[in-house]
């Protein structure tokens, strides 16, 4: 606009270049209608000219500024210095120097929340007008502007140069409402928009994410925030070949193209030549998870050649149909999306009970929906929520309404197992398993070496090895389960649907499934023993799924005593890696837990005394030996009524009843115990063997806290001797008696020799983890030689007790 010098614009228009210039140019054609001024970016910044000093002067030279608020307006930094200039000069509003139009819903954040807003979109274009007018005052003066007035957008004549009517109406729409509550992710919105701002063209983007992750919602969310210019805005269901043919016979219907019902067939060939015609177009196929469906579809519409915009989103849950056209995944939301939600949608403001709640439900987002519309309609907060679905989560997962779908989540897993079973009855029994452990990750080999394990027939086709990878890529293409790199996982609320399933099920194969998840753990398992790494590893990998499989047995299954049986071995193993994890408090309620079963079972012999046992060496570990002691002494009383006195395991509960009893003082009775211990041992054994090396290491400490030193350190020589002979001396049993014999030279008072023994002791665990449960006993033992030492070593030590949270 050309002004002279001193002459002001009624009016300076402040828009986001994303989606605010056709608004922009609207506004401004007809506040100039009505006898305004204004000034434009899109009209008036000379090419070539500094943006920033345009800018500065539009705002200075113009007696008013329009902010066009939307979402991208929001988040540009150039547009908040344009409003900002203008709300400076008048901040109480007195001369209405700022004038806020909202051309979307979005929010008015911070100051511009304090200020009246109007709102153009929704309306028609003469309603939309007469909030214009009413909400400026009249001035007059010329400026240069094209010379012919532009059409009204739903004629589309070229001839015309009058900007359209951003929210003209269209031709055809029948978008799902939008959800009021949605929460904007950038990484989808964000991939929609770089892909369909291009050039005009086909443009194809595929939101790919499982059952409930929001994938339905995010893209009708998409279209409903950037419908302006689309002629077109078409939903069609893509779930079989019938729906989407009966979707687009409706839409050529809406268009005025009325294909006979035997002719649908053709409608798929019409469609995007008779949308090209028309306009601007979009098209929604949702929820096509069968690639050969949507692959023919999308080839017919992909092949037109096509000056508009022609758009389609593709929803599925299906990772194939990911390669037909650009993928976007549909992730579940990050704690802090979920704390969001819950906050706007729930009104709770306890942040540790919505992150809970969003770890409980996986994140997912259509049950974190579910979940808030239950805790609003009831008053009830996350953590309540949280206990009601942990304790009854197969009656949980139907109730509440979901603020964009009528049907709770649980319906969308009863529809994919039914279509997962009618596929393939082995990969149906695979995640009906797997339904029992834990959503970490799930290794192929565990199955394929296992097989025999297996029911049928799913022990077939896992004992070959492509028959089981295609099993779980049938898993993964189904949207079911995440497969990658050799394991697969499964999402927590996929699992707890099944098992809900399977609770109100009349078929005995599903109600025991319990069972044969419970034996390919028992089977796949060594029995664990400390100091062993060939147990070791396999119980780290698969010890969730232990812990998820025995849980979900006792909330299921309990009555089954073949289960009940399987999840005490496992209780039991699984109680000893955790102790030897150092988890202790873990280890001693899996180990009550192990022994719980027992007694429902009836034991009362040789099984229940090692529960016993295990159980006070846990306590014992906890430095609670008195409520050790009466465990141990049942479980050596058991032992030697049940297999008598004599044999190797009666003695290894003896010398755990004698360690119980050094704890407590009682040197004389644990020397007495275990002078018997190491005896059966020699008759059972014979003069070298591991337990015997043990025996004579826990009898040198009794004899180290009765004074004999010199006794202690015999015995000690006699252990430390036999345990490199028979383990070697990079193992952590020898590294312990290592520790021990450090000790008994402190206590005789060889520094040296001492300190040699424990540095050595710490070496070896260092070089299995640096991390090693038993490291800190040893680190303890070394700082005793000389606590008040500033030795280069001694002080590398001091440092790590610090770092590992131990006092120094």
């Amino acid at each position: 606009m050309t002004t002279e010098a001193g002459d002001e614009a009624d009016f300076f228009i402040s828009y986001a270049k994303d989606d605010g210039r056709r608004w922009a140019e609207w506004i401004a054609w007809t506040l100039e209608e009505a006898g305004l001024t204004t000034i434009l970016q899109a009209w008036d910044f000379v090419p070539g000219s500094s943006f920033i000093n345009e800018m500065h002067q539009a705002s200075a030279s113009a007696r008013r500024t329009i902010a066009l608020l939307s979402r991208n307006y929001i988040a540009s930094d150039f547009a908040a210095v344009e409003w900002q200039a203008a709300y400076r000069e008048d901040p109480l509003g007195a001369s209405q120097k700022l004038l806020v139009a909202r051309i979307e819903e979005c929010t008015r954040p911070g100051l511009l929340g304090s200020i009246v807003s109007f709102d153009l979109f929704g309306v028609g274009e003469e309603e939309a007008k007469r909030t214009l007018l009413r909400s400026v005052r009249a001035d007059r003066s010329s400026r240069m502007k094209p010379s012919q007035a532009p059409t009204f957008p739903s004629r589309r004549d070229s001839h015309s140069t009058r900007p359209d009517f951003p929210f003209a109406r269209r031709q055809a729409w029948n978008i799902p409402p939008r959800n009021a509550h949605h929460l904007d992710r950038i990484s989808i919105s964000g991939g929609l928009s770089a892909l369909f701002e291009a050039e005009p063209g086909t443009a194809i983007a595929t939101l790919i994410g499982i059952g409930g992750a929001g994938k339905s919602e995010a893209a009708a969310e998409w279209v409903h925030a950037n419908r302006e210019g689309y002629a077109v805005c078409w939903w069609v269901d893509g779930r079989s070949q019938t729906t989407v043919t009966q979707g687009l016979v409706s839409l050529l219907s809406e268009l005025g193209r009325h294909p006979q019902e035997d002719e649908g067939s053709d409608a798929i060939l019409e469609a995007p030549s008779v949308l090209s015609e028309v306009g601007d177009w979009i098209v929604l196929f949702d929820g096509a998870d069968d690639p050969d469906v949507i692959r023919n579809t999308l080839s017919t519409f992909s092949a037109i050649e096509s000056t508009v915009r022609s758009h389609v989103i593709v929803t599925s849950r299906n990772s194939t149909v990911g390669g037909f056209g650009k993928m976007i995944p549909v992730h579940v939301w990050n704690d802090l999306e979920a704390l969001a939600y819950i906050g706007t949608r729930g009104g709770s403001s306890s942040i540790s009970g919505a992150i809970g709640l969003a770890g409980l439900l996986g994140g997912l987002p259509l049950a974190l929906d579910q979940a808030a519309s239950y805790m609003l309609a009831t008053g009830i907060d996350p953590a309540e929520y949280a206990q009601l679905f942990t304790e009854h989560t197969a009656e949980m997962l139907r109730k509440g309404a979901p603020a964009a779908n009528s049907d709770p989540m649980i319906t969308l897993w009863d529809i994919s197992l039914a279509d997962l079973k009618a596929r393939s009855l082995a990969a149906s029994q695979l995640i009906n398993l797997c339904a029992y452990f834990s959503d970490a990750r799930i290794p192929v080999d565990l199955f394929r070496d296992q097989h025999s394990a297996l029911p049928s027939p799913l022990a077939e086709v896992a004992g070959d090895g492509f028959e089981i990878h295609e099993a779980v890529a049938l898993l993964h293409e189904m949207g079911l389960a995440r497969y990658s790199s050799g394991s697969f996982r499964l999402h927590k609320l996929t699992q707890a649907a099944i098992r809900a399933t399977h609770a109100r099920s009349q078929s005995i194969e599903e109600l025991a499934c319990a069972t044969p998840a419970l034996y390919l753990l028992r089977t796949a398992l060594p029995s664990f023993v400390i100091g062993k790494s060939e147990t070791t590893g396999p119980w780290r990998e698969l010890f969730p799924h232990v812990m998820s499989a025995v849980w979900n047995m006792q909330s299921t299954d309990k009555s089954d005593s073949h289960s009940a049986l399987l999840a005490g071995q496992l209780l039991s193993d699984a109680g000893a890696f955790a102790q030897f994890s150092g988890a202790h408090d873990m280890a001693r309620e899996l180990l009550s837990s192990a022994l719980e079963l027992e007694q429902e079972r009836g034991e009362n012999g040789e099984t229940r005394a090692h529960r016993l046992n295990d159980l006070a060496l846990s306590l014992k570990a906890s430095q609670r030996p008195r409520e050790a002691l009466p465990l141990a002494e049942e479980a050596v009383a058991l032992m030697r009524k049940s297999v008598g006195s004599h044999d190797i395991n009666t003695a290894t509960d003896i010398s755990t009843l004698a360690k119980i009893l050094d704890d407590l003082n009682d040197f004389s009775r644990a020397r007495e115990l275990l002078e018997e211990a190491i005896q059966i041992t020699k008759e059972a054994l014979g003069p070298r063997s591991r337990p015997l090396a043990r025996r004579f290491n826990d009898l040198s400490l009794v004899h180290l806290h009765l004074g004999d030193s010199q006794v202690a350190f015999d015995l000690i020589e006699k252990s430390e001797a036999m345990a490199r002979e028979i383990l070697g001396d990079e193992h952590p049993e020898y590294a312990a008696i290592l520790a021990n014999m450090g000790s008994i030279h402190h206590a005789l008072g060889r520094s040296e020799a001492a300190r040699k023994c424990l540095f050595r002791s710490l070496e070896i665990l260092d070089n299995i983890s640096t991390r090693h449960p038993h490291s800190p006993m040893v680190m303890v033992e070394i700082l005793k030689l000389d606590p008040s030492s500033t030795d280069a070593a001694i002080e590398d030590v001091r440092k790590r007790m610090t770092i590992l949270g131990y006092a120094a």
